[in-house]
């Protein structure tokens, strides 16, 4: 008996095509997909190939989400800007050309100039835009889960300053 497997999104569909004629499953195949029943991909993603194009879906998303509130839609862009500025060849890479280790040596540097707040973000929108490289059935795993996230400082990027009888930490300026 033959069977059909497709990738939808993040689930694979395994069909019988009830027959073990190769000629016969070729025209039932054939027959499903003019039906509509074999899905294909969002047509959002059957144009992914590179990373930037994951985050470009990730920029449509986050303007079509409702719930979202105004300012918080302008500070994942942010976040995305700040991608793009600090790695500017991600965007062209294809998806499926990106490692867990260059994700690893790219977020060594950008934590060093940035603050906790911005690194834990911008993280998260390249973590998001692998999963929608994931959805589009481009990854089968996500490079920038894992050891990548988190962030923390030495301490010596910290300096300490006596106020009285309790220490003070700050910042660098």
């Amino acid at each position: 008996i033959s069977y059909f497997r497709k990738r939808v999104g993040k689930r694979t569909i395994c069909q019988s095509l009830q027959t073990s004629s190769a000629s016969v499953a070729q025209r039932k195949l054939a027959e499903l997909v003019r039906q509509g029943s074999v899905e294909d991909a969002p047509p959002e993603l059957s144009t992914i190939r590179t990373v930037g194009d994951c985050l470009d879906v990730f920029r449509s998303r986050i303007a079509a989400d409702v719930r979202t509130k105004p300012r918080t839609k302008e500070y994942w862009l942010e976040c995305t800007q700040s991608l793009e500025r600090s790695w500017p060849e991600l965007a062209e890479l294809p998806t499926s050309r990106v490692t867990a280790d260059a994700c690893r040596s790219w977020a060594t540097k950008f934590a060093g100039g940035s603050s906790p707040t911005r690194y834990n973000n911008t993280m998260s929108v390249m973590r998001h835009a692998f999963s929608i490289a994931i959805e589009a059935g481009l990854r089968t795993s996500n490079p920038a889960i894992g050891k990548t996230s988190g962030f923390w400082h030495s301490a010596s990027r910290r300096s300490t300053r006596e106020c009285g009888s309790a220490t003070k930490l700050e910042w660098p300026r």
